[in-house]
Order: C-alpha cells, then sequence, then structure tokens
C-alpha cells in the first residue's frame, strides 16, 4: 500500500533526529528495552506489566519529540520494526510476526492524533505479547510448532489433516492425537480459529465485504457467517 511504502521510506529520517535528541537516548532507550524484555520474556508476566512498560515508554518518547505526531509515527514504526526482530530472535514464526507488523503500519499511517497512536502501539504490543505465549517454539514439539506456522501461512487456503501430516511427515491419527495434546485443541479447531482471527481484522477495517472475505478464507457466506458468529461468542473482544 502507498501509505506503508510511504512510512517504510520515512522510517530512515529518524536516526538523524535521534541524533539530536539526547534524552532519547538516555531516557526512552532504557524504557524501549525492559518494553521489549517483558514481551518476549520466559517469566509470568501479566499483560498489564507489558502494558505498563510501554506507556512509560511512549510518554519518554513524546517528551523527547515534543508531542510531534509524525515523529511519534516514526519512532513507533521503527520500535515495531524492533519487536518483529525480537520475536525472530526468539524463533517466533515469520509469517506470525510479518501479519502483525503489516497491519500495524497501516493503522500508524493512518492515525491522526497522538490518543489514536498510542492505542495502536498499545495493541500491537498486546499481540504481540499474546502470539509470543501461544507460538514460543519451547512451548511445543518441533512438529507441532511446524504445523501452526503451516497452518498460519495457508490461513487462505483449504486446509486438512492429511496435507498436514503429508508436510510433517507424521501418520494423520498421531498427529491429531499430539496436536491436540500439546495444545488442547483439535486442528480443524486451530485452523479456524487461525482463520477467523484474521477474518475479524479484516471485518472490522471495513476494507472487505462479508462476501469477499468469505471467498477469501474458502468459505461459502452461509457458512462463514454461522462460524465467524460462533467464534465472536468464544473469543468476545
Amino acid at each position: 500500500m502507498a501509505q506503508t511504502s510511504l512510512l517504510t521510506e520515512e522510517h530512515a529520517i529518524f536516526k538523524e533526529h535521534e541524533s539530536r535528541t539526547p534524552r532519547y537516548d538516555i531516557f526512552a532507550t532504557k524504557m524501549r528495552t525492559e518494553w521489549l524484555g517483558k514481551i518476549f520474556s520466559l517469566e509470568d508476566y501479566e499483560m498489564t506489566d507489558v502494558t505498563d512498560a510501554y506507556q512509560v515508554y511512549f510518554e519518554e518518547l513524546l517528551l523527547s519529540l515534543e508531542r510531534n505526531l509524525q515523529l511519534a509515527k516514526l519512532y513507533m514504526a521503527s520500535s515495531i520494526c524492533l519487536l518483529e526482530e525480537y520475536g525472530r530472535n526468539y524463533n517466533m514464526p515469520d509469517e506470525i510476526m510479518n501479519s502483525i507488523k503489516r497491519h500495524s503500519f497501516i493503522a500508524i499511517a493512518e492515525a491522526n492524533s497522538i490518543g489514536e497512536l498510542r492505542n495502536i502501539t498499545l495493541r500491537t504490543t498486546e499481540q504481540y505479547h499474546e502470539a509470543y505465549k501461544k507460538y514460543h517454539i519451547e512451548k511445543y514439539s518441533y512438529p507441532i510448532s511446524q504445523c501452526m506456522e503451516i497452518i498460519y501461512r495457508n490461513r487462505y487456503e483449504k486446509i486438512t489433516l492429511s496435507m498436514l501430516a503429508e508436510q510433517v511427515h507424521m501418520n494423520p491419527s498421531y498427529l491429531s492425537r499430539k496436536f491436540h495434546s500439546e495444545t488442547g485443541q483439535t486442528i480443524m479447531e486451530y485452523v479456524t480459529n487461525v482463520k477467523m482471527e484474521e477474518a475479524d481484522v479484516l471485518i472490522k477495517a471495513h476494507l472487505y465485504s462479508l462476501e469477499e472475505i468469505a471467498e477469501l478464507f474458502s468459505y461459502d457466506r452461509g457458512y462463514f457467517r454461522k462460524v465467524y458468529r460462533r467464534w465472536c461468542q468464544h473469543f468476545p473482544k
């Protein structure tokens, strides 16, 4: 998208501003490190611990930038790039990291106020933290982690147990039992949740009609409505 490209191009200029703002170097960098560390920590931090660290970082950043919205956008885009980098260092699936970053960049580019920008990046913080708790490689065996990434990468396609079993070189029945044992969900429940999480983002962005979104995820319209409605009841936002 043009807005995302513009953010990417403008992102380079923040280096020059950073060199002229020693307050940022001394204070906000320390706060940012604490924020990033709590998102990708093996300690059992509550979401409030993570968001509190983010709020401190954001306020320090605004003091450095004199509450300049455009510069704050660039710094937030830079910070989200660091979030993605941290996630990769902790073996998070690339597709999941990229998806969160992509949606965040578009929202940042469209933000019209400091408050809106704060809410966008706070939501991104929560998404990365939740994804880390859900997908961290040490939590699941390698074939199950591999299955999760395959499902996410192919979330717009029709996914079957036999297709997954073939890709991870396991017997379908054994894979099904192992997946349920480690995740507490059947493979098809997990597939549906991944698809509905992505569909929910698209629906709330008002970019596509329900018919287009249903087709995108390989559902017919009526079945998609029923599945999405049931998913919303179990995972209210």
